[in-house]
């Protein structure tokens, strides 16, 4: 009975640990994702456009996240960047970080912006 429960414990301990793992390696890892569009009715102008989106920055403080976003950026080379909301995160303010991002990209293309509910509150 001793055994079950320490192997139960164990498991349960291991399961957890690897459920956090998971979690913080989603929450703290650059994602991209390229959508190709293929559609008639979109100006012959826009054929090869690339639109680079950012969103849920969140002042990322983490060197590594955003020197890989920079780099991705520069590689990538779009027409523009949008910035689609949370650049800044509500509950604890960095708005120099995000400054500071902001004049680290501004020169790899134009960059709009939309605010998003963090920006809001």
């Amino acid at each position: 009975m001793k055994n079950r429960f320490v192997r139960n414990i164990l498991g349960l301990t291991t399961s957890a640990f690897c459920i956090g793992c998971f979690l913080y390696n989603e929450n703290t890892d650059l994602k991209t994702t390229e959508y190709n569009i293929y559609n008639s009715k979109i100006p012959k102008l826009f054929n090869n456009y690339k639109i680079a989106q950012i969103s849920d920055f969140h002042n990322e403080k983490s060197n590594r996240i955003k020197n890989k976003l920079i780099e991705a950026l520069q590689n990538e080379k779009p027409d523009i960047i949008v910035i689609t909301g949370d650049f800044v995160d509500s509950y604890k303010p960095d708005i120099k970080c995000s400054i500071d991002f902001l004049k680290q990209i501004k020169n790899i293309a134009p960059i709009y912006f939309i605010p998003g509910n963090h920006e809001a509150r």
